[in-house]
């Protein structure tokens, strides 16, 4: 009882409750798309073109965020990117075909573009592609950017002439002769943790 009424919440509970959203919302969708998807003549003949790009360019964007997008949103791969073509297509359903009828014939329209919103604002949670790959990605690129900043420095110095040429020249063959210590290394002395590894060969 007391779990109904409080206003906690965990990680897991809100990643399960956005994989529910992107879950129910995305295979919702679907079905949609891939109506139109097979049968694109037929939608093509009286399909709005809001944007002026063509019937069949509109046809064919409307699509791809209705199919291919609620296929990333379920898997939860590039889940903001993907809900952004939904958000579209739903702004359109919502005020250029319902004229705005919240609580009329675009009362579907508005609530598929609430959820899609609160999922591109929330996230995918960690129960998503997303959610796995992102840390890894995180430490790849800050590792990148700091071997990045460290060997601008060490080059700064190399051109202000503190330290000879072949002095560079044997501690990068020897930086990459045992790239595990180096990066071991860079780890623990931050952002320009290459200075002190070129001082201590």
């Amino acid at each position: 009882m007391k779990k109904l009424i409080s206003t906690r919440y965990s990680e897991t509970s809100l990643s399960i409750a956005l994989f529910i959203l992107r879950a129910a919302s995305g295979a919702m969708m679907i079905p949609h798309g891939y109506d139109k998807l097979n049968h694109f003549s037929k939608y093509s003949a009286g399909f709005v073109d809001p944007f002026h790009i063509g019937i069949s360019a509109s046809l064919s964007l409307d699509i791809f965020a209705e199919f291919f997008c609620s296929i990333l949103l379920i898997v939860g791969l590039l889940t903001r990117l993907a809900t952004i073509p939904l958000i579209i297509t739903m702004t359109v359903a919502l005020f250029y075909v319902h004229h705005g009828q919240v609580f009329g014939d675009g009362e579907r329209a508005a609530l598929y573009f609430a959820m899609f919103l609160t999922i591109l604002m929330a996230g995918p949670g960690k129960y998503s592609a997303d959610g796995m790959i992102s840390k890894p990605l995180i430490a790849t690129m800050g590792a990148t950017a700091r071997l990045a900043c460290g060997t601008a420095a060490a080059i700064s110095r190399f051109f202000a002439g503190k330290r000879p040429p072949i002095a560079y020249a044997s501690s990068s063959l020897r930086l990459s002769a045992a790239p595990v210590a180096f990066r071991e290394r860079l780890r623990q002395d931050g952002a320009f943790g290459v200075r002190s590894i070129y001082s201590s060969l």
